[in-house]
């Protein structure tokens, strides 16, 4: 789903904020509630999670400062993690429980 996709589905315009993203959801799920309308439902949720992500709600604050000499493209951002960073997450867990299982009071001091 792009931004503009989820724009379209609530109803809203390009400059719509953040308020007026939560009214036209709240608007849309009392004139399609999920009880009688389960596909258009899942839609108008899934516009809303989309708008009020992290990604574009940073998106919508810097478009207005960037001026006109920045495109749309260049203010889009991506909420996925790089791999490395994964990978680091996933080693410092192992780590943390490798040192549970030895040490269940804590990690002793290290010798200088």
């Amino acid at each position: 789903m792009t931004r503009q996709d989820a724009l379209n589905e609530l109803n809203l315009s390009e400059k719509a904020g953040s308020e007026d993203i939560e009214n036209a959801y709240r608007r849309m799920v009392r004139r399609y509630p999920p009880e009688f309308n389960p596909e258009r439902f899942q839609k108008i949720d899934e516009a809303y999670r989309f708008l009020s992500s992290f990604s574009d709600m940073i998106e919508r604050l810097l478009s207005p400062a960037a001026g006109s000499g920045v495109s749309a493209a260049e203010l889009q951002f991506s909420a996925a993690l790089p791999p490395e960073a994964v990978d680091e997450a996933l080693a410092g867990l192992a780590r943390a429980a490798r040192v549970a299982s030895l040490w269940p009071k804590g990690e002793p001091a290290r010798k200088k």
